[in-house]
């Protein structure tokens, strides 16, 4: 099982290469999530004194294991009576809970593909817990917590020495947490804390606490009020902001780009028939391949146009999506060859429907024009840069600003 967490390659380099900044320094961190950050800094500062803190359940168990602290968990929800057995001690259930969290995503079994996992979990759990119990035993290994606590990093922050750095990474929106580990909680009983959901004023109050030491504190937004120390900035994700207070820590800016290349495979469409005689041919490819591929097929037919799954947190589609979502516009990927007619359609059907476009300049303008004959008034975000197949001669990821989007829809 994979261990969960928000901090990226890019910005786990950038704390590595800080580390002698945290040295001979008690360290806390308010949202330990994966310990990521506890991590790095047991490696990169060896003298360094550190203290987890967490309000989540995976979090929780995991933290209370590697302090050498006890935990309580007990199965409330008697369909998972079977894991009881796996609950013998702390390292037992910090290993449970981790392969609970993914056999998770396919309880509700709606398809085949999920019906497929959730029984081979099933069927192989005491594999998957044996081999977790492994792999946190060497995580163990590596980090060096000299206590864990769950509790509101709100009140945390009251109780850490005057010379003690505060480290927080905080959930970038309100209820998140909830809902990403809300079915291990209907599962388990356990002692959960009482906290203070973090929207942004919550947030404001907790960096005032933070302010009043030494901080590091990571957000995806931009704080006009706080010293940049560096950004990361990678392909398909909001960028990562740290600000701090500390002198030892060097500025840095990050960037990652991710690729994809093109290859005409042959593909099936809506007239080809699989049968039991049909012959199928494995063909080896590169990651780069996949990406092209992935971006394509990535949606689903909607009422107008093809809509994102959102099968993956981190795509710049999902993200965009979910943010014209938030301020109650419906966002489509467009794949329909005639938009002129497309356009007249939806003029007669919406007399009041306007547009917002994010393509590249070529067929941002071509589209933005189009929508004008159509009389539709048009709004159009360029690309960061063209990327696609037709202007290079391969394809490569395209990527906009989320943050000027919501600048022009707030």
């Amino acid at each position: 099982m994979a261990f969960i967490g928000s901090i990226n390659a890019e910005t786990r380099k950038w704390l590595g290469n800080n580390g002698q900044a945290f040295e001979g320094r008690k360290v806390y961190v308010g949202c330990s999530g994966a310990f990521t950050v506890e991590q790095i800094i047991s490696r990169y500062a060896p003298k360094a004194r550190l203290w987890g803190n967490d309000v989540s359940l995976y979090s929780s168990v995991l933290g209370a294991y590697l302090a050498g602290q006890s935990f309580r968990l007990e199965v409330q929800d008697e369909k998972f009576a079977w894991v009881e057995p796996h609950l013998t001690d702390e390292e037992a259930k910090a290993a449970a809970v981790m392969v609970l969290f993914e056999v998770l995503k396919y309880e509700k079994a709606n398809n085949l593909f999920k019906q497929r996992h959730w029984a081979h979990y099933l069927n192989n759990f005491q594999k998957f817990h044996q081999a977790t119990v492994a792999k946190i035993r060497e995580r163990k290994q590596e980090i060096r917590l000299e206590a864990y606590t769950s509790q509101d990093v709100y009140d945390l922050l009251d109780g850490i020495p005057p010379d003690a750095v505060a480290v927080a990474f905080l959930p970038t929106y309100a209820g998140g947490y909830e809902r990403m580990f809300k079915r291990l909680g209907e599962i388990f009983a356990w002692d959960r804390p009482a906290y203070g959901m973090i929207d942004a004023d919550r947030k404001v109050a907790i960096l005032e606490k933070m302010k009043a030491r030494d901080y590091l504190f990571l957000d995806d937004k931009v704080w006009e009020d706080l010293p940049q120390v560096a950004v990361v900035r990678k392909a398909r994700m909001k960028p990562v902001y740290v600000y701090s207070n500390l002198a030892a820590l060097r500025l840095g800016v990050m960037k990652q780009q991710r690729h994809a290349d093109f290859v005409p495979f042959a593909r099936l469409s809506d007239a080809d028939e699989i049968t039991p005689e049909s012959k199928v041919t494995v063909t080896p490819t590169t990651n780069r391949v996949v990406n092209y591929y992935r971006d394509v097929y990535h949606s689903v037919k909607g009422d107008i146009e093809a809509v994102c799954q959102g099968c993956t947190e981190d795509c710049l589609i999902n993200l965009g999506s979910v943010l014209l979502e938030k301020y109650g516009i419906k966002p489509y990927i467009s794949v329909e060859m005639d938009q002129e007619r497309l356009f007249k359609k939806l003029k007669q059907e919406h007399p009041s429907i306007g547009a917002l476009g994010i393509a590249c300049i070529p067929e941002l303008a071509m589209g933005m024009r189009l929508c004008l004959r159509s009389g539709i008034p048009p709004v159009g975000i360029p690309l960061n840069a063209n990327r696609c197949a037709r202007w290079m001669s391969q394809a490569h990821e395209t990527s906009f600003n989320l943050e000027q989007l919501e600048e022009l829809l707030d």
